[in-house]
């Protein structure tokens, strides 16, 4: 029998499977050898086998952890196209409440506060929102 996991799991269940045996099929078997894999080859029913160079745990443990970065990747360059698009907004917003003013007559504390207020303003639509 092959069992992926700790030693401890695997004299559970082999104790289990004896008890199970000898009391419902009133057979006695010996406890049977506990080897690793990765040990070497192990002989199981006349047949030698050994573990592979690669194992299919670590391909299938790499494909969850690729799909984990794939969304983290999809979910930061979703926030950079909404800043992206909140930047666009301010500064078009930001040279058409300009327009028209000489460089002078600009009071650039005022026109930082608009600026705040507008950016607050879109973050308020859920379409902009970082959450």
């Amino acid at each position: 029998m092959g069992i992926a996991g700790s030693k401890y799991l695997v004299k559970k269940i082999r104790n289990r499977i004896l008890a199970f045996t000898k009391s419902y099929l009133r057979l006695n078997l010996t406890g049977g050898e506990i080897s690793h894999i990765r040990a070497g080859k192990v002989k199981f029913l006349g047949v030698w086998i050994s573990a592979g160079l690669h194992s299919k745990f670590s391909q299938r443990f790499g494909k969850v952890l690729e799909k984990k970065k794939k969304v983290k990747e999809r979910l930061l360059l979703q926030k950079k196209i909404k800043e992206g698009r909140l930047i666009k907004i301010v500064r078009y917003a930001l040279l058409k409440s300009l327009k028209g003013m000489r460089a002078q007559n600009i009071d650039f504390l005022e026109v930082r506060k608009k600026v705040e207020a507008l950016k607050h303003q879109i973050l308020q639509i859920p379409e902009f929102s970082y959450d």
